[in-house]
């Protein structure tokens, strides 16, 4: 099986989709960590939505969140 240019430069990102660059991961398991099942959360949109342009943040992870 040969692998996508992701998995042979990110090896990690075969077993979940992402990678150890992704600083989305981290950003939303931070804010998950901080909320519970009735908390409230404003997106203020800040950004230009840059992410949207980067194909690491497509990942399944990023995609659910």
């Amino acid at each position: 099986m040969a692998l996508k240019s992701k998995e042979r430069f990110y090896p990690e990102a075969i077993f979940d989709g992402f990678t150890d660059i992704d600083g989305m991961v981290v950003f939303f398991y931070r804010v998950n960590s901080l909320l519970d099942s009735s908390s409230a959360v404003l997106d203020v949109g800040c950004g230009r939505g840059a992410c949207s342009e980067n194909p690491v943040s497509s990942t399944p992870f990023s995609q659910v969140c």
